[in-house]
């Protein structure tokens, strides 16, 4: 689904992945240890990178979303 010029839109996750993600976070925040929100702005959302999903971020990164910059915006996601 193309939103507005050059902004794309795509389910990337199954609904079991989704639940299984959303596990996890619950997990952590039962598990009380501090948890640094992504900007002051936000009360509510986590760094995923810092509660042990850093290698499944890399290669989500690696793996679906360089490969699709690149395709889609050339000169930017060539990298």
């Amino acid at each position: 689904e193309i939103v507005p010029e050059l902004v794309y839109s795509f389910p990337i996750f199954t609904l079991d992945f989704c639940a299984l993600l959303m596990e996890e976070i619950r997990h952590f925040y039962g598990s009380k240890l501090p948890a640094r929100r992504p900007n002051s702005m936000n009360n509510y959302g986590i760094i995923l990178n810092e509660i042990g999903l850093e290698p499944m971020i890399f290669d989500l990164q690696d793996a679906v979303i360089q490969p699709l910059a690149s395709v889609l915006f050339p000169m930017e996601g060539s990298e």
